[in-house]
């Protein structure tokens, strides 16, 4: 497992946040705080609390592509941990990548 992070940690290329997050309910399911750390920290430092609270308030329907390339790595980082990080959100990672150019379903191993 840590070769298969290590390898979507460069598979996947980090993202440059604006201010706000474009896929979750901020208006009620994650605070100011939550998206300012969700944002601002280093993908590798996100705890499970914040990716909990990210996936707890991730729309289905609308989950961003680059927003799903940045997470997916430590989702599986914290899985292959331990944490149990339940949400309905997990299964959309899978279903946007390749999306945007790269086909990442039949390049990433």
């Amino acid at each position: 497992m840590r070769a298969i992070i290590a390898e979507a940690y460069a598979l996947f290329p980090p993202h440059r946040f604006g201010a706000r997050l474009s896929n979750v309910c901020t208006t009620c399911c994650v605070t100011a705080e939550q998206e300012a750390l969700l944002t601002g920290t280093p993908r590798q430092r996100v705890s499970a609390e914040l990716m909990q609270a990210y996936y707890g308030a991730a729309f289905n329907g609308c989950l961003s592509a680059e927003e799903t390339e940045h997470f997916l790595p430590r989702l599986l980082e914290l899985s292959t941990e331990g944490h149990e990080l339940g949400t309905g959100g997990f299964e959309c990672n899978f279903d946007h990548l390749g999306t945007r150019g790269a086909n990442y379903r039949h390049n990433w191993s």
